[in-house]
């Protein structure tokens, strides 16, 4: 999380309650940020980058092997391995911790997010060259992206 406010600061953001830091592992994820009474939450899981991989892979019906591609994959694979990874970091449930979820609604938020060549954070910058993004950027860059092969 400090990283992520420093970072911030770096981008003209002063104000770390707006802050929220997304890291993506290999093997887990962090989403980290000020609550009401400014103590640092942290609503962690066990999905990072190469979980997502090995479960794309299962929802393509392939078996995953270290180091193999996903690639090409479809938006209805990219929506089906979003409904599985929410039901394995939020089983049961349908939405975010309630902090989580008060904090990504304030129209100040900024998520800085980090992460290795194969995150979602990658993908996007591959996909628009934008360093910094929306969610709709996101979205259309995953399309973008969707049905292409590695070369």
């Amino acid at each position: 999380f400090l990283t992520a406010v420093a970072l911030a600061a770096e981008i003209g953001c002063t104000d770390t309650a707006s802050v929220v830091s997304w890291d993506s592992g290999g093997g887990s994820f962090q989403i980290c940020a000020l609550d009401n009474d400014n103590v640092i939450r942290v609503f962690q899981g066990p999905i990072g980058d190469a979980n997502m991989m090995a479960l794309m892979a299962d929802v393509q019906g392939r078996e995953f092997v270290s180091g193999m591609s996903v690639n090409p994959a479809t938006m209805a694979h990219a929506t089906e391995l979003s409904r599985r990874a929410r039901e394995l970091v939020l089983p049961g449930q349908t939405n975010a911790p309630d902090w989580l979820a008060k904090r990504l609604a304030r129209p100040d938020t900024i998520v800085l997010g980090f992460g290795f060549h194969t995150s979602v954070f990658r993908a996007c910058y591959d996909a628009t060259g934008k360093e910094a993004y929306t969610r709709q950027d996101i979205w259309e860059g995953l399309t973008s992206l969707s049905e292409k092969s590695d070369q």
